[in-house]
C-alpha cells in the first residue's frame, strides 16, 4: 500500500493535474543579516499553479529556522543531532539532562523550534569537556551510556571477592584453612585413617 508521500497529489486549484515539488530559493534577513534559504513548492502539472501545501510550508519553516540558528550563532538541528550521537545520549536521555520536555531534542533536530542560547552553552560545554557531562548526568540522576554495563562487571566483582571471602572465612572455621589439614595430605596421596579422623574432629 503506497503512503501518503508516495501517492500523486492532485491540484486543489484545477483539480485534475498532478502536483511536483520543486525547489527554488528565497531571500530572508534576520538580525541585520541577509541569506538565501530553499524555497519548497508544489507546482501542478496541468495548470501551472504554485502551491506551498503543508509538507512544502513546513519545509519552508525548518529552512527560516536554520538560517536563524547560525545567525545567532546557535547549533542547527543537524549539529544538535550530531552532538547528541557524539555524547552517546538518545532524545530522552538528552532532554532528560539538558530540558525541554520529553520530544525537545526531536524538535529542535528537525529545526521546528529553536533552542535558548543557555541550554545551547551547556550542551557545547558538556561536548567538549566530558566530566561535565557526568556530572550533569550525575546531578539529573540520568545513567550514561556504559555506565550500568560498567556497574553490571563492578558487580560481579564485589560478588565474586565476597564469594571468596565467605569461603575463605567457612574454611578457617572449619579448620580446612590450617597448614596442619592442608599438609596432612601429601598431593596425589591417599588420606590415612588417623588424617581423616583428626579432620571429621575439627569439623564436628
Amino acid at each position: 500500500m503506497a503512503t501518503q508521500s508516495e501517492q500523486q497529489r492532485v491540484c486543489p486549484v484545477c483539480g485534475e493535474g498532478s502536483l511536483e515539488q520543486r525547489i527554488d530559493t528565497h531571500i530572508v534577513e534576520h538580525a541585520g543579516v541577509r541569506g538565501s534559504v530553499p524555497l519548497y513548492l508544489a507546482q501542478c502539472a496541468a495548470c501551472g499553479s504554485e502551491l506551498a501545501p503543508a509538507t512544502e510550508a513546513k519545509m519552508n519553516k525548518r529552512a527560516v529556522i536554520t538560517f536563524r540558528k547560525r545567525v545567532d550563532g546557535l547549533l542547527t538541528g543537524a549539529e544538535m543531532r550530531a552532538a547528541r550521537a557524539s555524547m552517546g545520549l538518545t532524545q530522552a536521555q538528552a532532554a532528560a539532562l539538558f530540558g525541554g520536555g520529553k520530544v525537545a531534542f526531536s524538535r529542535y533536530e528537525n529545526d521546528d523550534v529553536t533552542q535558548s542560547e543557555a541550554m545551547d552553552s551547556l550542551i557545547r560545554l558538556c561536548l567538549s569537556q566530558p566530566a561535565n557531562l557526568r556530572e550533569l548526568a550525575r546531578r539529573k540522576g540520568v545513567v550514561l551510556p556504559g555506565e550500568a554495563r560498567n556497574a553490571g562487571k563492578l558487580f560481579d566483582s564485589l560478588l565474586t571477592r565476597n564469594l571468596r571471602d565467605i569461603k575463605h572465612s567457612l574454611d578457617v572455621q572449619l579448620g580446612l584453612g590450617s597448614s596442619e589439614v592442608r599438609h596432612a595430605q601429601p598431593p596425589h596421596t591417599q588420606p590415612s585413617v588417623s588424617t581423616i579422623q583428626a579432620w571429621w574432629k575439627r569439623v564436628a
